[in-house]
């Protein structure tokens, strides 16, 4: 049985800059992976700042 889950981040809405686009397509591969198996996501923004002031926060 295969299974398959994907994240994808569009260009140019999403970021032009192509670390950024690397980083956005793998947040949405991992948001999808920890949430709903086996299906395809969009990267969301508002997702990824709040992770990333939380990652901040802890950091701290």
């Amino acid at each position: 049985m295969l299974h398959l889950s994907a994240g994808v981040a569009w260009y140019p809405d999403d970021t032009t800059d192509r670390k950024e686009f690397t980083q956005y397509a793998d947040f949405a591969m991992y948001q999808i992976k920890r949430t709903v198996k086996d299906k395809f996501g969009d990267f969301d923004k508002e997702a990824y700042r709040t992770s990333q002031e939380q990652y901040n926060k802890e950091k701290d």
